[in-house]
């Protein structure tokens, strides 16, 4: 998809479930780039660079910004 960019990578679907939720109250855009065929083939997405969070160019800065206030949390949720 144009004007996309890579934000992050993951390598399991239960690293993310918190932050899809975070992003879509910001209402972000936003997709997940092998997701499906990580729940099929786990360890192909490995070999596959992994699970990507792809963010609309536009979004990207605040995208960026709930990323690293997650990260920086001291929330007990966070992505392993």
């Amino acid at each position: 998809m144009e004007n996309y960019v890579v934000l992050a990578r993951f390598t399991y679907t239960y690293e993310y479930a918190v932050l899809k939720l975070l992003l879509d109250k910001a209402e972000i855009l936003y997709y997940f780039k092998n997701e499906h065929f990580a729940s099929i083939l786990p360890i192909n997405a490995i070999g596959n660079n992994g699970i990507l969070l792809m963010v609309h160019q536009k979004d990207q800065k605040e995208a960026k910004q709930i990323l690293e206030d997650f990260y920086t949390s001291d929330s007990p949720l966070k992505l392993i």
